[in-house]
């Protein structure tokens, strides 16, 4: 049988030697530059005066990547009403409508960009009217 030595969970931020990243990371991933002004004037009682050269760890790093942006146009695209309807169930929100209503439902005809918004006071309510509701929703849909 294999012997595996576990020992406990470690934060690995707060085990760390350098005190200059030690800095870096309490003051959220500041530039090295910021943390050796904020030690040359004095503004922070304790901080070292920090002659650190121009680094980046790895945190910086990643949060410095951009993303691919959203495509403009989509791959698909309804050619009649209600043929793709996108939805979203939204609460409970605050403060509560006038009406008592906690919870809302949206829902966007692809085709059309036709905007329906039904309010209720359960979230369950609009899966049992839902049959009522798409009903509703095509005879609008018609008369558009």
């Amino acid at each position: 049988m294999m012997q595996v030595n576990l020992t406990a969970p470690v934060c690995l931020m707060a085990k760390m030697d350098d005190m200059v990243w030690l800095w870096h990371a309490s003051y959220r991933h500041l530039n090295f530059r910021s943390l050796r002004d904020l030690g040359k004037k004095q503004m922070v009682v304790g901080i070292p005066l920090i002659q650190h050269g121009e680094q980046v760890c790895d945190a910086c790093a990643l949060g410095k990547h951009h993303r691919a942006p959203f495509p403009r146009a989509s791959a698909y695209r309804a050619t009649a009403g209600l043929e793709l309807a996108h939805g979203d169930l939204c609460g409970p929100i605050t403060p509560v409508t006038p009406g008592g209503k906690l919870y809302f439902l949206s829902i966007v005809d692809d085709y059309s960009r036709y905007m329906w918004i039904e309010f209720t006071t359960r979230d369950w309510a609009f899966y049992d009217n839902f049959h009522m509701t798409k009903h509703l929703l095509v005879m609008k849909v018609m008369r558009l």
